[in-house]
C-alpha cells in the first residue's frame, strides 16, 4: 500500500504541476517547443525534486539526455515506422525512463522499474493525444489552438501525477 505524508504529497502535487505547465508552456511555442521540451522539463522536475531528493540536478541531465534521445528515436520510428503507434510512444517512454533509471540505481533497489513505469505512464497519457495530433497533422484539423493546448494540459496532468506517485513510491524519505 502507498502511505503518502505531506511532504509525498507535496512533492507530488508540486511535480504533477511542473510537469503540466511545461508540456502547456512548450505547446504553445510549436515546433520550437518540441525542441527545447527536455531541458524545459528538466529544469521544471529538478526545481520540483528540488527539497525532495538530493540527486534532482542529476535527474534533471538524465531527462535532458533520455528526452532528446526519446525525440531522435520517435522521429525515426515515425518516418521509419517497425511498430504500432502505441508501441512506439511505450517504447519511446521506456528509453527516456532508461537515463531516468541511472540516478535513480544509487538510491533504491527498484531502479530497474523505472523505465517500465515512464513507458507505461507515457502510454496512458499520451496515448490517446498522440493518433490525434498525427491525425491533424496528416489531414488537417478544424480544432482551435486553444483545444489543442488543453488536451496537452491533460496530458501533463495524468503522466506527472503518475510518475509523481511511482516517484514517491520509489524514493522513501529517510
Amino acid at each position: 500500500m502507498l502511505n503518502l505524508t505531506q511532504k509525498d504529497r507535496l512533492f507530488c502535487l508540486r511535480w504533477t504541476l511542473a510537469i503540466a505547465s511545461t508540456l502547456t508552456v512548450c505547446s504553445l511555442l510549436g515546433p520550437v517547443g518540441i525542441l527545447l521540451g527536455p531541458i524545459a522539463i528538466a529544469v521544471a522536475q529538478g526545481i520540483a525534486l528540488r527539497h525532495y531528493w538530493h540527486q534532482a540536478i542529476l535527474w534533471s541531465f538524465a531527462t535532458v539526455i533520455g528526452g532528446y534521445v526519446m525525440l531522435v528515436a520517435f522521429t525515426g520510428l515515425f518516418f521509419w515506422p517497425i511498430m504500432p503507434l502505441s508501441a512506439m510512444v511505450l517504447t519511446c517512454g521506456m528509453l527516456w525512463g532508461l537515463a531516468q533509471s541511472f540516478v535513480l540505481r544509487v538510491e533504491t533497489p527498484q531502479w530497474w522499474q523505472w523505465p517500465l513505469i515512464s513507458g507505461g505512464a507515457l502510454l496512458l497519457s499520451s496515448g490517446w493525444l498522440v493518433p490525434m495530433t498525427v491525425n491533424a497533422v496528416t489531414y488537417g484539423s478544424l480544432r482551435p489552438g486553444w483545444h489543442w493546448t488543453g488536451l496537452v494540459a491533460i496530458t501533463g496532468l495524468i503522466k506527472g501525477s503518475l510518475t509523481g506517485l511511482a516517484l514517491a513510491w520509489m524514493l522513501p524519505q529517510r
